[in-house]
């Protein structure tokens, strides 16, 4: 069944404003890349695959907040509700809200997912080691052993963040991959049947997971996600995070 021309210009709309908030931060990645590539003195076929990587990095990071976007949008709904309702009430999805925000979740964990093995491959690339095919933790760790000097130390902070606070056990981005795993593998992410996080005087009695409502819990791994690409990026092209909006030639 097709959706109805409403909702798909309230998705577009969603679409937009994700696209907006993001492109001013966006642009300060690709102009570290494509600036201190060049000042570094990569070869012409290592900065094209130095800003490649980055592009499809922050192609899928902008992918995963158009999906948290449109999870945070059920969440915003329930204020309008508490302004006009000043009551104590409880609010429930409907069958095809869980299914759609279900979908949302889904499509942020498996752009969030390939967005690190793109990052690893980014890391690899501005260390000069070469590397065709397909991405992983194992292969990435083999990989990473090719760094030549003087580029090893750059490399060696990279991998020992990813390891200690990403994919550790434990740690966020081993979780994400657990839940990415699951649903691509013939399961299924099976919530929990209630929330306790409430907003204003509304209760949220919503679906869970790891106890954390779909839009919390994808927003916390976001939050996570920029940490790490501030943390680990920068110091890969000798730049140090530079917080505020986009100014042109702010890495020359």
């Amino acid at each position: 069944m097709l959706e109805d021309k409403g909702m798909q210009l309230h998705k577009l709309e969603s679409t937009k404003a994700r696209l907006d908030i993001s492109s001013d931060q966006l642009k300060k990645f690709q102009s570290l890349v494509d600036c201190q590539s060049r000042n570094l003195g990569l070869s012409k076929p290592e900065v094209f695959q130095a800003i490649k990587t980055m592009d499809a990095l922050l192609w899928k990071f902008t992918f995963a907040g158009v999906h948290l976007e449109r999870l945070w949008e059920y969440r915003q709904s329930i204020d309008i509700q508490n302004v006009l309702n000043s009551s104590f009430q409880t609010h429930s999805l409907s069958s095809h809200e869980v299914t759609d925000a279900a979908i949302e979740l889904e499509g942020f964990l498996y752009q969030t997912r390939a967005m690190l093995d793109v990052l690893m491959l980014h890391i690899l690339i501005s260390c000069r080691v070469d590397f065709y095919g397909k991405m992983s933790r194992k292969v990435f760790r083999k990989k990473i052993k090719d760094v030549p000097p003087p580029h090893d130390q750059k490399a060696t902070t990279a991998v020992d963040y990813l390891m200690k606070y990403v994919f550790a056990d434990g740690m966020w981005g081993n979780f994400l991959c657990s839940l990415r795993d699951r649903i691509a593998h013939l399961d299924c992410i099976r919530p929990s049947s209630k929330s306790q996080e409430t907003v204003g005087n509304t209760k949220l009695d919503w679906p869970t997971v790891d106890g954390k409502t779909f839009h919390r819990l994808t927003q916390d791994f976001e939050n996570h996600v920029w940490d790490t690409l501030t943390t680990v990026i920068p110091p890969l092209w000798d730049q140090t995070w530079k917080s505020g909006p986009y100014i042109e030639g702010m890495w020359d």
